[in-house]
């Protein structure tokens, strides 16, 4: 990675609304508009994700507005869910629990990079690096139309014909998870062969995650909450590894090395791993898990938990830790060979229950 490209942008407004407005607009998503949905299919279905070993109970109820039937399963809590309490609302135009996520939010220089490399080791899982904030523009965007006054008017259950220049009809609940989720896949697409199918034949089930180091830009803890809030409302089916480094001496020193930084950025530093940690307390022990580099620099056994609360087996186990982006002016990598890293092997495998 050259600096030019990891030093901090902004991704052009125009290009994620153009983007939104071709997927929607376009139905380049075929599982998120079923083209042969019988009108006979209730327009909501409530459906809390299941859990491992979960028992369920369905009942159908009278929609206060429509007057339609609407499916409700409720599923008691378990230790194996992928998405722990997470509750999602199903409609003929989005299944926003459909792909299982997984987030690395980090402070810079904490080692992220290993991290999200070591991670991406796993079975069923494939990581992707930094998009430039893209959750970030997401969510301005998503704020942007709908904390409009006039949209919002005339998106507050009002059913009546009505013709004026906002005219719309009502944003289903949940359907922007999935608007904001294919553009995250759209621009961390997996491999391909010329002819534009995966190449690896799993794809569509694999857990899919990135890193971010630009999420808490904004220095507002009001807004942490609310990015927090945002997040499982936009992700119910992701779970995050929010990764800081307690050594704020060697992070300000490698941050002015990578960065160049002339300005001693320890006192930044220091706020940002408090307010990670917040930010971790508020996404919950069941959906985030906290790693400190400072740590698992010095034994691997903090990944091996992390791993254990993913949910894979006794069988996968880190031996070692890698080096990326460690070495030389912070963009060198140290030893990157996995061959011993123990999470290849026939019996290592994620064992949670996938939803």
């Amino acid at each position: 990675m050259s600096k030019q490209a990891s030093s901090e942008g902004c991704l052009p407004a125009k290009f994620v609304v153009v983007t939104l407005i071709a997927l929607v607009v376009g139905n380049m998503c075929p599982p998120l508009f079923p083209k042969n949905s019988p009108s006979s299919i209730p327009s909501r279905a409530l459906r809390k994700v299941p859990d491992f070993g979960a028992a369920c109970n369905d009942e159908l109820t009278a929609s206060d507005q429509e007057g339609a039937l609407v499916s409700k399963t409720s599923y008691s809590s378990g230790p194996g869910s992928w998405c722990p309490d997470a509750t999602c609302v199903n409609t003929d135009l989005c299944e926003p629990c459909k792909r299982r996520y997984l987030i690395i939010l980090a402070t810079g220089r904490s080692g992220s990079t290993t991290l999200m490399n070591m991670i991406g080791k796993l079975p069923g899982i494939r990581m992707a690096g930094e998009n430039n904030d893209m959750l970030g523009h997401l969510r301005d965007l998503e704020k942007g139309v709908l904390e409009n006054a006039q949209f919002v008017h005339h998106n507050s259950g009002d059913l009546t014909d009505w013709e004026g220049p906002w005219k719309h009809n009502p944003i289903l609940d949940g359907s922007l998870s999935c608007v904001s989720q294919t553009v995250i896949e759209t621009i961390n697409p997996p491999r391909v062969d010329e002819e534009g199918h995966f190449l690896v034949k799993d794809e569509a089930t694999k857990i899919f995650g990135f890193k971010t180091i630009r999420l808490l830009k904004q220095k507002s803890e009001k807004t942490d909450a609310e990015v927090a809030k945002w997040l499982t409302d936009v992700l119910p089916c992701a779970r995050f590894l929010v990764n800081i480094r307690s050594d704020i001496e060697g992070q300000a020193q490698s941050y002015a090395s990578a960065f160049n930084a002339k300005k001693d950025k320890s006192d930044d530093l220091r706020d940002m791993n408090r307010r990670m940690r917040t930010l971790q307390e508020t996404l919950g022990p069941s959906r985030a898990f906290l790693t400190d580099s400072a740590e698992w620099f010095e034994s691997v056994e903090m990944l091996n938990d992390a791993i254990s609360w993913l949910g894979y087996s006794e069988a996968c186990n880190f031996t070692k830790v890698l080096e990326f982006n460690t070495a030389g002016d912070g963009y060198d990598n140290g030893d990157t060979g996995a061959s011993d890293l123990m999470v290849d092997g026939p019996n290592c495998r994620y064992i949670g229950e996938e939803r």
